[in-house]
């Protein structure tokens, strides 16, 4: 039976939640990362004059390889970045805030003044990772690996940042 409505059939609940999720994330392809690792590395290198601020939110990153990335001041709300070498990066500045790195590797990474807000780094590892200035406010560092009482001192944290056993947490600081 036909009908007389041209207007398309509306979409059910289920596939509309469905859209939403899928267009929240977002893939980044290999030589896509590229090219912004290297718009990025002109923004720093030439004081903001050429080049570009990385705009890495939302991007599915699963055991991407960023080691030693120069990353400062970058835009890492909300990244997918589980399992990810983020060994050596430098993340001074950047923005963090919602990421998941649960499993990354973080260690010797530069996190100076970086938001880790609502971050999940269960299971990362955190070995000599510098956290100066950091804000861990409402983070998830359960299962954190090698995060040692002295990283958390010079971070900012509050009552909601979910710590591993052994550290103390670092809510007695003033947040940011």
């Amino acid at each position: 039976m036909s009908s007389d409505n041209d207007e398309p059939a509306a979409k059910s609940a289920a596939e509309e939640s469905t859209a939403d999720q899928t267009s929240y994330f977002r893939e980044v392809s290999g030589s896509e990362l590229a090219e912004i690792l290297e718009a990025h590395r002109r923004w720093i290198e030439t004081k903001h004059r050429d080049g570009e601020r990385a705009n890495l939110q939302n991007a599915i990153l699963v055991k991407a390889n960023l080691s030693g990335a120069r990353l400062s001041g970058a835009n890492l709300s909300g990244a997918y970045l589980s399992g990810a070498d983020l060994s050596g990066a430098r993340l001074s500045g950047a923005n963090l805030s919602g990421a998941y790195l649960s499993g990354a590797d973080l260690s010797r990474a530069n996190l100076t003044k970086a938001s880790l807000f609502r971050a999940n780094l269960t299971e990362a590892d955190l070995a000599n990772a510098e956290l100066s200035d950091a804000d861990l406010r409402v983070a998830d560092l359960r299962g954190a690996i090698h995060l040692t009482q002295e990283q958390l001192d010079t971070a900012s944290g509050d009552g909601e940042t979910q710590l591993p056993g052994g550290v103390d947490d670092p809510s007695r600081r003033c947040p940011l």
